[in-house]
């Protein structure tokens, strides 16, 4: 995570509060450039929308082909809080990083907290989530390959 980072959203001092609002106001500054990277729904669901404190039930990461010059993978994700459920898949993913802080007592990712849509480059986008664990999900995938539907 670039601008919502896990040690800044954990410091309650004025300082890291003045420091998130101009973090924050970088990340629209220049996420708004690539909303013609997505579709407009994606766009207005990750961007304007966002998940914080949705909880993630389902995480999926699906290799598909027929042999292994074509194998493609894709990730779906479930997400819900007490009212909404929403499915985001994202396809043709060429880098995926879990990094899962569970401890035995604790498996699960905790609340979603933030999420990122940033550019790798003119035709890769990046999608990573920040957990209240300190969990990250991080994917890179080509331009108009994240998907987001309302399932309930």
């Amino acid at each position: 995570m670039k601008y919502y980072t896990f040690e800044l959203w954990g410091d309650q001092s004025p300082e890291a509060e003045k420091q998130w609002l101009r973090n924050d106001k970088a990340y629209y500054e220049r996420v708004k450039f690539l909303k013609k990277r997505i579709s407009d729904e994606a766009y207005k669901i990750l961007v304007e929308k966002g998940f914080h404190d949705y909880t993630l039930n389902e995480l999926k990461v699906i290799q598909e082909g027929y042999d292994f010059r074509k194998w493609k993978i894709k990730v779906e994700m479930v997400v819900t809080n007490e009212i909404e459920t929403w499915k985001i898949k994202v396809e043709n993913v060429k880098k995926i990083f879990i990094n899962h802080n569970g401890t035995s007592d604790d498996t699960g990712f905790d609340d979603w907290g933030y999420e990122e849509l940033l550019d790798v480059d003119e035709s890769t986008l990046s999608f990573e989530i920040l957990f209240a664990s300190g969990s990250t999900i991080l994917l890179h995938f080509p331009n108009n390959n994240i998907f987001v539907k309302q399932i309930k």
